[in-house]
């Protein structure tokens, strides 16, 4: 995922929307799509996945506003790694690919990092 310019101010705006490009490969299916996205979720959910990384085991959730994009990583005391969720394409067609991945828990600090890095790439940074 790309985040596209920068937040709005949530205080005029009512919300930190930003646009993601968020590209999906996932088996055969290959994708991409612009949605709109908050801010601030995208650090409470990168906050959840190091907590989950750190624990080895927990629940770390993602969703839009609009439901345009969900997931939910669940991890087991075993390191087994089970993410899954949605993308809609658009609202009108209402075309909406669910996935289930399956994985180990050595591959989620990679997640943690791109996340971390996008929101580098605009100043965040953590406390």
């Amino acid at each position: 995922m790309n985040l596209i310019g920068n937040p709005a101010d949530a205080r005029s705006e009512g919300y930190d929307w930003i646009k993601a490009l968020v590209k999906f490969n996932l088996g055969a299916f290959n994708g991409e799509l612009e949605i709109s996205l908050c801010f601030s979720d995208m650090i409470r959910f990168k906050d959840e996945l190091e907590s989950v990384h750190e624990k080895l085991e927990g629940v770390a959730d993602f969703k839009t506003i609009e439901d345009q994009l969900a997931i939910r990583i669940e991890v087991n005391k075993l390191g087994h790694v089970q993410a899954s969720g949605h993308i809609l394409d658009d609202f009108v067609s209402g075309n909406k690919l669910y996935f289930n991945i399956c994985y180990d828990q050595t591959l989620l600090w990679h997640t943690v990092s791109e996340i971390d890095e996008a929101l580098f790439e605009l100043g965040y940074r953590a406390a």
